[in-house]
């Protein structure tokens, strides 16, 4: 894929029926996930532009692997595992978290038993002391949705020294990064800033000009990203190109440097 082509518009602009045919998966996939956890106090934190997002990405990258920190209510799971099992190419998902919901085979078993998807291996563990394999197939997707807690070490440092290295040329895509409001020109990267009407995020400045809003490893992840002059993507900008304005989803992506040096 060439770099001109790294941008979901931009790939899927000559198959809008490809788009709508994901649009509607991905939001029916949703609708079910939400009956199935409406009453078990589990809160779904992406919504169904998010899933699509997710959903395009892998068509779009064609992984062999993917590696999802943080499973959560498992609604990027079935979107990235769903997605994956069209690809036909053997790939195979592996998703950590420190305390994942349920097992994504008990939810398909239960929920979603006639959902193609490719085979998920979940892990229970820190996302601190997970460590890239050097056998993982490529190319290789990471959805990274966890978040660093002030006072404790932070996931985004582990991610910047351990992972991104061995991910050198790959693409990352990050959940809960979304444009900052233009009302607070003066805030300072990192600091703490007002990210909508009931929430408070890090404003994260990027040398593009660009600013977001994020949690506490926002910050982090772009200055990684400013270090080393390289874009970052939003979801919404993709689908507001492709014709769908109402679309709000708080994914972006990027591609880890291709000249890394372990720290």
């Amino acid at each position: 894929m060439r770099a001109g082509d790294f941008m979901l518009a931009r790939y899927f602009a000559r198959n809008p029926d490809a788009v709508r045919q994901i649009i509607e998966q991905q939001h029916r996939l949703f609708r079910r996930l939400l009956e199935e956890l409406n009453h078990s106090g589990v809160e779904i934190l992406q919504n169904p532009w998010d899933m699509a997002s997710l959903a395009l990405l892998v068509r779009m990258v064609r992984p062999k692997t993917i590696v999802e920190i943080g499973s959560g209510s498992r609604a990027s799971t079935l979107a990235l595992a769903s997605s994956a099992a069209g690809l036909n190419n053997g790939c195979r998902l592996l998703g950590i978290d420190i305390l994942p919901h349920r097992s994504f085979t008990a939810l398909c078993s239960g929920a979603f038993p006639d959902l193609p998807c490719c085979p998920v291996n979940d892990v229970q563990m820190d996302a601190r002391l997970f460590e890239i394999d050097g056998d993982l197939a490529n190319p290789v997707l990471m959805f990274y949705d966890v978040h660093d807690v002030p006072g404790e070490p932070p996931i985004s440092q582990h991610a910047i020294n351990r992972w991104f290295p061995r991910l050198s040329g790959e693409t990352v895509a990050v959940h809960d990064c979304i444009p900052a409001r233009a009302d607070f020109p003066r805030a300072l990267h990192g600091e703490k800033v007002l990210a909508d009407d009931r929430m408070f995020g890090f404003l994260a400045r990027h040398f593009s000009g660009k600013n977001f809003v994020g949690y506490a490893e926002m910050p982090v992840l772009i200055e990684y990203l400013n270090d080393r002059q390289q874009d970052i993507l939003l979801a919404t900008d993709d689908w507001r190109a492709m014709g769908y304005p109402d679309a709000s989803t708080s994914v972006s992506y990027f591609r880890c440097s291709a000249v890394e040096v372990l720290g």
